[in-house]
């Protein structure tokens, strides 16, 4: 558990980064363009950076708790 808790906190951040920057790109991209499609691609870009973001926040709030009650 502890070994996931790390990859979490030290490889979430860039993935997150990296996902909300072309999230915003292709959001932006197909408003300026008026295409649908890549407005929701990059909806969808945005929606699954949001939920790795929570994930990556609860692997630290467990890591957090367990170092707290050991």
């Amino acid at each position: 558990m502890a070994q996931i808790i790390k990859i979490g906190n030290m490889r979430g951040k860039g993935i997150i980064a990296i996902g909300f920057i072309f999230g915003l790109i292709f959001y932006f991209l197909g408003m300026h363009i008026g295409n649908e499609f890549i407005v929701d691609l990059g909806v969808f870009i945005l929606l699954t950076t949001a939920i790795l973001f929570f994930i990556y926040g609860l692997l630290g709030a467990i890591g957090i708790i367990n170092r707290i009650f050991k």
